[in-house]
């Protein structure tokens, strides 16, 4: 139970998944403060939030009744946030509750961005430390070509400026 009612919800992490359905199960009393529409959103990191799905809540029949949603998705995240932004009932209801959220889907392993870092020595160098394949350009736009080293990579300073980024 959330006595916000409103914008109610709450933060589930996985270790990876691809979230292509909701299960929701009513809680004990109180039809009133059923949840009314969802919004599901993702992310790789916590932190940053893309929006899967939203919508209606199909309405309970009874108390602790089952209903599930089902919705297109293909990307796999590791964070889920789902929010109630309504409830059945805003002027009777006093919170939103929910008995069972279940997350549908399947384990799906989450690729997040390779880490590059880079760390300027005293003797004239840089150091590189990339996952994946170290890439350079002339521009910020490309064309990309790929370096042919491992990590980590130390380069001289007193080189042509190039952009880098690593690729998984």
């Amino acid at each position: 139970m959330n006595f916000d009612k409103a914008d109610t919800g709450l933060t589930i992490a996985t270790a990876g998944s691809i979230v292509t359905g909701l299960g929701l199960t009513s809680a004990n009393d109180a039809p009133e403060r059923d949840p009314a529409t969802f919004v599901l959103s993702g992310s790789v990191d916590g932190v940053n939030f893309t929006e899967i799905a939203s919508g209606d809540v199909p309405a309970f029949g009874a108390r602790f009744e089952r209903q599930e949603v089902s919705f297109a998705n293909d990307t796999a995240y590791n964070t889920y946030k789902l929010i109630f932004p309504t409830v059945v009932n805003p002027d009777a209801a006093n919170s939103m509750q929910i008995a069972e959220v279940e997350l549908l889907g399947v384990a799906a392993e989450v690729v997040g961005p390779p880490s590059l870092s880079y760390v300027i020595n005293g003797d004239g160098t840089a150091t590189v430390t990339f996952e994946g394949t170290l890439q350079q350009a002339a521009s910020v736009n490309g064309p990309w070509v790929d370096v042919d080293a491992a990590s980590p990579l130390t380069i001289p300073l007193d080189q042509d400026a190039a952009f880098v980024r690593a690729k998984k």
